[in-house]
């Protein structure tokens, strides 16, 4: 249990410090390019930082024995969905780039060193291979996340039912 809080904690303050990274650069972008594009990376990353909330909340009634507001498990479970939808996309998004950064880099340099000439000598592939890494590393930290808190929520939820039957 002592292990899952810890964890859960530790992964809740990286994914909620990178997600509200991403929501910002997500407003910046739907100013810069449009609100379709960065509506989108605020929602899915808004949701991330929410649901990594919701878990330092569900946390702090754990270790406190406080009593949990009526709406964080429903705001738990609904922003853990959307959570592990994000992950799964972001792992598979991550593999394809892994597995296609030489045809990804070709094609981008081609376009960097039109407009730029430093952008010659950037390896462009090694940069889409740590980019793809990085992108599942951050899908699974978020899936991982969601899973512990689902089952701390459940845990809590057994534990409140066994001292208040009604």
């Amino acid at each position: 249990m002592k292990a899952a809080l810890k964890t859960s904690v530790i992964l809740s303050w990286i994914n909620l410090v990178v997600s509200c990274g991403c929501v910002l650069l997500g407003l910046i972008l739907s100013g810069i390019v449009g609100p379709k594009i960065g509506f989108v990376a605020v929602v899915l990353f808004g949701a991330i930082g929410l649901h990594s909330y919701e878990s330092l909340r569900l946390r702090n009634c754990i270790v406190y024995n406080a009593p949990m507001d009526k709406k964080t498990p429903l705001s738990l479970q609904v922003m853990g969905f959307i959570a592990i939808f994000f992950s799964f996309v972001t792992i598979r998004i991550g593999f394809d780039l892994f597995r296609n950064a030489k045809e990804v880099a070709k094609e981008n340099k081609k376009m960097f060193v039109e407009h730029i000439e430093q952008y010659e000598k950037v390896n462009f592939e090694l940069l889409y291979q740590m980019l793809a890494v990085g992108m599942v590393i951050f899908g699974l930290a978020v899936l991982v996340n969601v899973l512990i808190s689902m089952s701390l929520l459940r845990w809590y939820k057994s534990q409140d039912e066994n001292q208040n039957p009604e």
